[in-house]
Formats: C-alpha cells, structure tokens, sequence
C-alpha cells in the first residue's frame, strides 16, 4: 500500500493541506490534513457501496461492464485503505 501511496503522492502532490482550507470555506469549520484523508475514504466508502449495488443488482449488465465495475470496485478499496492508512499517519506520509 505504500507504494500505491508514494505514487499517488508523487503523481498529485501533497495536497491535503490546500484541500482543507478550501473545504473550510464551505463548511466553515477548520478542518486538519488528517480530517481530508478521512472524509476522502468515506467517499470512497460510498463509492464502494454503489458500486456493490450496481454489481449485485443490475443483471443487465454485460461481461464488459461488470469487469469495469470490478476493476473500479478494487481501485476503489485500494484508495480507501490509503486514504484511511494517511489519516492515521499523516507525519510519516509527509516523509514519503
């Protein structure tokens, strides 16, 4: 998983911190990088149940279509877990 996160990190920066204060705005509470990678993996949460209904309740699907949704099930389990592993060790992800 680390690995999947110096990636990311590396693809997209450090951007905890600006998302933060940007959510600040609209929420109007002071929020901490920690508190963005949570609310992040509880996106992905919600984007896993979604799409474990979708798998489970659509048998229209085709065989194209639901490997789709299982390859975005697994992307999206992977980012939880790293979202959720960021949250909790926000000072050694800043050393990555």
């Amino acid at each position: 998983m680390i690995d999947l996160i110096r990636e990311k990190k590396a693809t997209y920066g450090s951007n905890f911190e600006a998302i933060a204060k940007s959510w600040c705005k609209i929420i109007c509470l002071e929020l901490s990088p920690e508190d963005v990678a949570e609310m992040m993996a509880l996106m992905k949460e919600c984007r896993i149940k979604a799409i474990k209904e979708k798998l489970n309740g659509d048998a229209m699907l085709s065989t194209a279509q639901a490997q789709e949704l299982k390859a975005a099930l697994e992307d999206s389990q992977k980012d939880k877990a790293a979202y959720m592993w960021i949250a909790e060790n926000y000072e050694e992800y800043q050393t990555l």
